[in-house]
């Protein structure tokens, strides 16, 4: 499984809303929560700041995918 699952969405095509990160231990800049249905991975939080400060969300990151 990949480590950071969100950076291979990212590579291909998905456009990363720049995460802001305050310390070395949150490098990527997000804490997701993961669960795995049917053998597929879904993102089900995110709990992140962008880069302005306000706070980021599921449609933040999948603008074009409804809940």
């Amino acid at each position: 499984m990949c480590a950071n699952p969100l950076d291979d969405y990212f590579a291909f095509g998905g456009v990363s809303p720049g995460f802001r990160w305050d310390c070395t231990a949150l490098w990527r800049g997000y804490v997701g929560l993961w669960e795995i249905q049917n053998d597929r991975l879904y993102l089900l939080e995110l709990n992140a700041t962008l880069e302005d400060g306000s706070a980021a969300s599921l449609a933040t990151v999948f603008p074009d995918f409804p809940e």
